[in-house]
């Protein structure tokens, strides 16, 4: 099943409401993150919007790692989640009921896969108010869910290897108390992969882990972007959108 959600049914000219598209599946079936890992692909979101709204950037919640055959894994949801994005309405807009609506498509997939597609739409009107909607709290929940865009204190990256190597490996060290589980899903980039595998080092008071990374380009990365996760029970607790910014072992070239 897919929803649209809207904070608000009713705006102001010069506003900010946030809407969302609510995918709801059965289980054990699963969609997938921005960057599906080693299967997959991510819905895709087609906003239709009149004269004087505008959508932000697409905000996807922290993904479950699904590992899949012997050593492979997907970043996925299951059951439930909400991809949003944020509506500006400009201050020129003239008052009256419009209609915000997205053509939206996903894979939906458990041992086989099905391809969806579905239009959704909502009526909004400006005025010289706002109203919320019953579904605005619902939204504010899946926003705290978010990535923090501040990363953890005391975070480190390095490419080990040498440039000529077909493979190297990205070590991302953080302090951190023994016990405390970590992941980095990375976004995809046509410079860069990054493996799904993780291999991890804990110590007293510092977790080190480790991820296989291939060059697409003629040189090595000399920053990877993705998500720090913080995880307990496998599940995603806590998450940090991070910008890795590389030291090497080795040449870059």
């Amino acid at each position: 099943e897919v929803r649209l959600l809207m904070s608000a049914s009713e705006a102001r000219p010069g506003s900010t409401i946030m809407v969302g598209v609510l995918f709801t599946m059965p289980d054990p079936w699963h969609i997938y993150w921005r960057s599906g890992g080693d299967a997959g692909q991510p819905p895709e979101i087609k906003w239709r919007l009149p004269e004087g709204i505008s959508a932000g950037p697409l905000q996807w919640p922290p993904p479950q790692k699904y590992p899949f055959a012997q050593r492979s894994a997907a970043y996925v949801y299951h059951q439930q989640v909400v991809l949003m994005a944020q509506l500006h309405l400009s201050k020129g807009i003239p008052s009256g009921k419009k209609v915000i609506s997205a053509q939206v498509s996903w894979l939906e997939c458990n041992e086989g896969c099905l391809f969806g597609e579905k239009k959704v739409a909502r009526g909004l009107l400006v005025a010289n108010r706002e109203r919320l909607t019953q579904e605005a709290k619902n939204l504010q929940d899946w926003r705290a869910r978010l990535p923090s865009a501040k990363p953890p204190l005391g975070l480190t990256a390095r490419l080990m290897g040498q440039a000529e190597d077909v493979e190297r490996t990205l070590r991302i060290e953080l302090p951190a108390k023994n016990g405390v589980e970590f992941d980095f899903y990375p976004y995809e980039s046509g410079q860069y992969t990054v493996g799904t595998q993780t291999r991890r080092e804990g110590g007293r008071d510092k977790v080190k882990l480790g991820k296989k990374v291939k060059k697409l380009a003629s040189i090595w990365p000399i920053q990877i972007k993705g998500l720090l996760v913080e995880l307990s029970a496998g599940k995603p607790i806590q998450s940090w959108e991070v910008d890795l910014k590389l030291g090497h072992s080795g040449k870059i070239k």
